[in-house]
């Protein structure tokens, strides 16, 4: 039986649970205030996403060993007089894998069904994707590898097994 692999800072960096990322580093709902306490300012970015229209706040998340890597976007809701939190985690660098059978970017539609469950599939504003509501987990799926692209899917049984993950969005 191989060794088990050393638990490195940047193993658990780069993990993702229910509601959090990098073992509770960052978590979903937590504050803005708490995010700017937690988080070096040097990894933080602060700009602005439109969904629906409606432009709201974002945090762009950058490791800085890994510069070249695609962001981890915090989404936020609230108002300057409440305070924001963070209601949405976007992740597309395929460094991330789930605490539970280590699926992710990279990985196939079939190893988060077999994982986590899906319960539907739908287009929406992110595109096509696959949803584990227990896990609050979202796997964002490649269309373009789909055999017809553009059809309409309708039940989890639609999407193939193979289907690579692109994204994953942890909601709440």
């Amino acid at each position: 039986m191989p060794a088990a692999a050393p638990d490195t800072a940047e193993q658990r960096y780069y993990i993702f649970d229910k509601g959090t990322v990098g073992r509770n580093f960052i978590r979903l709902n937590m504050t803005e205030a708490a995010l700017l306490d937690r988080v070096p300012k040097a990894m933080l970015k602060k700009t602005t996403r439109q969904l629906e229209g409606i432009e709201y706040p974002v945090y762009e998340l950058r490791n800085p060993d890994h510069p070249e890597a695609p962001p981890t976007i915090l989404e936020l809701v609230g108002d300057e007089e409440e305070g924001y939190r963070i209601w949405r985690i976007q992740l597309h660098d395929a460094r991330y894998r789930a605490a539970q059978g280590g699926v992710g970017v990279g990985s196939t539609y079939g190893q988060a069904r077999q994982a986590y469950g899906i319960q539907f599939v739908e287009r929406g504003d992110m595109g096509l994707v696959a949803v584990s509501e227990a896990a609050q987990i979202s796997w964002l799926l490649d269309a373009s590898t789909l055999p017809n692209p553009n059809a309409p899917v309708r039940r989890p049984t639609d999407v193939p097994d193979a289907t690579k993950i692109k994204g994953v969005l942890l909601f709440r």
